[in-house]
């Protein structure tokens, strides 16, 4: 199993998948050095782990500029580290390659793809977004005078630079030979657009053990739940609590995996002041444990999901599983997982109408108790890791058959070859 991912739903999902695929399958895990340890390691249930190391070339001020062309010398040698962990597996005696997302400046698809000869599964969570939609794709916060001389100025080296990860990001999952499976119909739909791919959707899911109803009081307290990023859209949530009359106002609370970028230092600071213009009580959350998040949903109202075409949204289903209804922009694969006016209330990307829906769910608790029944059901029967985890294995199973009729006299031990890791 291959991944580099941040903390997220990504990392979640290499978490639970391995930890369900551990029961009756020995795993082991590739990676690089620089991916982040702690909480969700999906290393916890694998056998061995095989780190690689690779460090970017890049200069500091007053240099820094030139880093836009040293990025496709970055990306290339990324790419012969990818060939060589390639050659690691196909030469390992592996029954089958799981791989997941490796989120290096922009691009989703890793490089890996292209060179493995094995069975292959790639479990793909979304398109590199950021540079297939320019909304995402530049920071609104942090952009200072300084940076848009320089961008203006290099426009040519970041014009290149941008058309070479979109033309590998592209490459790696046309050329590869992995059976692609997603998260959503929706992200279906955006991976055959973008890619001409056709993908097999297995749904994430829930963990119905730990994001459970727990009997704390409620108070008058709305959810958002992500990093601090554009595409979350914390602020959206903000003008909506703002629009809601002062004496109803609920306090709003932020629950955020990181802090450590200069983009999420710059959204917190610019929440804050949000706030302070519209007269919304705030607090920001960081780094919580499960334990402490499936509290905070148990003492929520309502959970507000406003993010941008999200591609599944774990989020809102954990909230369910809590029996926290939700409100929630009806985009992406939310459409999905909530169903509108039976386990919370899908609404525009409008601040009036959002608002509207959350001071009628606030105000209204029969109807919150009934969508908190119906949502925890709706869970339980459609969205848990048991379930995404059995339907991963069956199209494992399906793959190595498919694979064993086509190689009916070939062996595992033929393949093995002594391999060096370095």
């Amino acid at each position: 199993m291959f991944h580099n991912l941040p903390y997220g739903g990504g990392r979640r999902t290499v978490y639970e998948f391995n930890k369900g695929l551990s029961r009756r399958h020995t795993l082991e895990l590739f990676i690089f050095s620089f991916a982040p340890e702690g909480k969700q390691d999906p290393a916890e249930f694998t056998s061995r782990t095989h780190r690689f190391t690779f460090r970017d070339i890049f200069l500091i001020r007053p240099f820094g500029f030139l880093n836009s062309c040293l990025n496709i010398i970055n990306w290339l040698r990324l790419d012969r580290l990818y060939f060589q962990i390639a050659s690691g597996i196909n030469h390992g005696g592996y029954d089958l390659a799981l791989v997941h997302g490796s989120f290096y400046h922009y691009a989703h698809n890793p490089g890996l793809l292209r060179y493995l000869r094995i069975p292959t599964l790639y479990y793909c969570q979304e398109p590199a977004r950021a540079i297939y939609e320019q909304r995402l794709g530049k920071d609104k916060v942090i952009k200072n005078l300084e940076s848009k001389i320089y961008f203006y100025l290099l426009f040519g080296a970041y014009f290149l630079s941008d058309l070479f990860v979109r033309l590998y990001d592209r490459s790696n999952i046309r050329q590869t030979r992995a059976l692609v499976l997603t998260n959503s119909r929706y992200t279906q739909k955006y991976l055959h657009r973008i890619y001409g791919i056709t993908a097999r959707v297995n749904y994430l899911g829930a963990d119905c053990g730990v994001f459970r109803p727990l009997d704390v009081p409620r108070e008058n307290l709305v959810l958002s739940v992500g990093h601090l990023t554009f595409r979350k859209a914390h602020d959206f949530v903000i003008r909506a609590i703002g629009n809601i009359p002062a004496h109803k106002r609920p306090h709003l609370t932020i629950i955020c995996p990181t802090m450590d970028s200069l983009e999420e230092k710059a959204y917190n600071d610019s929440y804050h002041k949000l706030t302070v213009e519209l007269g919304v009580s705030l607090s920001i959350e960081v780094g919580l444990s499960d334990a402490e998040l499936v509290r905070f949903y148990n003492r929520a109202r309502i959970t507000a999901c406003a993010p941008i075409d999200e591609p599944f949204g774990l989020v809102a289903v954990e909230s369910m599983a809590c029996a926290t209804p939700v409100v929630a922009v009806a985009e992406g694969a939310l459409n999905e997982t909530v169903i509108n006016n039976q386990t919370g209330i899908l609404t525009a990307r409008d601040i009036g109408e959002f608002s509207q829906a959350m001071e009628r769910l606030l105000g209204d608790e029969p109807l919150r108790n009934r969508m908190a029944v119906n949502g925890l059901r709706h869970v339980t029967e459609n969205f848990t890791w048991e379930k995404s985890v059995d339907r991963l294995e069956q199209e494992i199973e399906g793959l190595l058959d498919k694979e064993s009729n086509r190689h009916p006299v070939s062996s595992k031990m033929e393949q093995m070859h002594e391999y060096t890791f370095s």
